[in-house]
């Protein structure tokens, strides 16, 4: 597919985990991270929103994050 990088089994993403190719993304074993079940959960709720917001023709925009408890 034109714009999908791959280098030594990856798949090359942006920080969206979108790759070269517009409405593609990749995460999980797909792209250079760690191989885990735990960060593949994360890449999947990541890109999900990043997915969402770019069906709506936007970009996500993270909330803030609450503060420390006292």
């Amino acid at each position: 597919m034109p714009g999908i990088e791959v280098d030594d089994a990856v798949v090359q993403v942006g920080p969206n985990l979108m790759t070269g190719h517009p409405g593609i993304f990749a995460g999980g074993d797909m792209v250079p991270a760690e191989r885990t079940v735990t960060v593949a959960v994360g890449h999947g709720k990541k890109a999900a929103r990043h997915i969402d917001a770019w069906l709506r023709a936007g970009a996500y925009e993270a909330a803030e994050k609450h503060g420390l408890a006292e």
